[in-house]
């Protein structure tokens, strides 16, 4: 664990720097002075760097609430909660794939950041923990947002889930946590860290957790590599850490933590985001620029997810729709084009092209999503659809896609992983094993 202890800079005016030279040189030969004046000064140099370096990273604050929904929403799926049943919220450069109880996993394509999301809330005078995810009580779909509603005598906790499609923020999943209640409690989000590669890339088995104080309380996760290339930072404002394996004890393995208190008194109409970014180790300050990171995602949340709702808004503005004596099926019309639209994802994070994938569930122990690269069959079905409703452009993308992967004899590919450029794809079996894809181009 980081120590709190902070350097602070030398009050180093001109005239005390230039007595200690003056005491220095006393005791210094005349012909070594040069070399002692130089050792001095690069010392007090050093000294400043690191005070520099140890000065306290910005806390991140809870933020405001805003409206979260509108009353034009055209597309809504709502039911009671169905435990054992999944859900996935999929970005062109995220995905939180879970159980309608609102434990999850969290995606940063192509890594699979953390997984086992889950919620304990203990209330001031009651000492019987409680299980949030056992309360979770109804579900809502929206294009933008999915919402999970846990519901106890004493609060309300909404887990809100998007994963932005306009991503110039950087941001790749969101889950934002809206609480209510009639006396403090505390929640405690317990997760398991994985930063593993999606596969078939190779990863370490388990990142090392380091906490990094922001204010002497909060802060945020760093998780790091064994090898290192990539490090990710997870944060929840206001939070502290929790469980911290000290490295001495015997292996075993424990969730990360956030313990997060909260005051109705003090604390209602408060958003509190937990916010995950990735960042490449091969840079100077990479907790520095992690934590800069974090802080603009942070000062961001209400205006990504507005810019998710106007996508989105847009999207059923301006696609074709159908006006039958069924509502349900008018409905389900203009599903089927937000999912297929849900369904284009980013080759890599520093690559704007993006291809049709095929679908996604929650990985389990394992680093596959569902279905969650890209196919050439499975996609050129799709284009079919597309044709039909006008959309033309999405199907160029994914011609150019797939012919930037054509073999030399002409074949479509069948299989493509999010990772297929990190290994030798093409001596694995799966780039053009189905023999339908080719015939299946237009």
């Amino acid at each position: 664990m980081e120590s709190t202890a902070l350097l602070h800079r030398p009050q180093c005016t001109g005239e005390n720097t230039n007595l200690e030279l003056t005491k220095l040189k006393s005791f210094a030969p005349r012909k070594n002075w040069r070399i002692t004046r130089f050792l001095f000064m690069l010392c007090i140099a050093c000294i400043a760097r690191a005070a520099l370096a140890q000065a306290p990273l910005q806390p991140l604050p809870a933020q405001p609430s805003f409206p979260l929904h509108s009353m034009q929403d055209k597309l809504l799926i709502e039911h009671e909660i169905m435990p054992s049943r999944p859900f996935s919220v999929v970005g062109p450069r995220g995905a939180v794939l879970g159980q309608q109880d609102g434990s999850f996993e969290l995606w940063l394509f192509p890594w699979k950041v953390l997984s086992a999301v889950r919620i304990t809330a203990r209330m001031d005078n009651y000492p019987v923990p409680i299980d949030v995810n056992d309360r979770a009580a109804s579900i809502e779909v929206r294009p933008y947002a999915t919402t999970i509603t846990f519901s106890h005598a004493n609060f309300t906790v909404r887990e809100i889930i998007l994963a932005p499609r306009l991503t110039q923020d950087g941001a790749g999943a969101l889950v934002l946590y809206q609480i209510e209640a009639v006396r403090p409690m505390t929640l405690t989000f317990s997760f398991t860290p994985n930063l593993q590669r999606m596969w078939p890339a190779e990863s370490d088995d388990r990142p090392s957790p380091e906490w990094v104080n922001t204010d002497g309380s909060s802060g945020f996760y760093l998780l790091h590599l064994n090898f290192p290339d990539h490090a990710a930072a997870i944060a929840m404002p206001t939070a502290k850490p929790g469980i911290m394996e000290p490295y001495q004890e015997r292996a075993a393995s424990y969730p990360l933590q956030f313990v997060l208190h909260f005051d109705p008194s003090t604390d209602p109409h408060t958003l509190f985001p937990l916010l995950v970014s990735m960042g490449d180790t091969s840079a100077a300050s990479t907790k520095e620029a992690l934590s800069d990171r974090l802080a603009a995602l942070d000062r961001s949340v209400r205006s990504i997810y507005e810019a998710n709702q106007t996508y989105y808004a847009n999207l059923l503005a301006s696609s074709m729709s159908i006006d039958t004596p069924d509502p349900q099926l008018n409905d389900a019309f203009a599903w089927a084009e937000v999912s297929i639209d849900q369904l284009r994802v980013e080759t890599t994070p520093e690559h704007s092209e993006e291809g049709l994938t095929a679908g996604f569930l929650g990985s389990g122990d394992s680093v596959r999503p569902g279905f969650g690269w890209f196919f050439g069959r499975d996609a050129l079905w799709t284009l079919y659809a597309l044709n039909s409703v006008g959309s033309f452009e999405t199907t160029r993308q994914e011609i150019d896609f797939l012919l930037n992967r054509q073999s030399p004899d002409g074949k479509i590919m069948h299989e493509w992983s999010q990772t297929a450029d990190l290994v030798d794809w093409k001596s694995l079996p799966y780039e053009y094993r189905a023999a339908d894809s080719t015939p299946s181009l237009p």
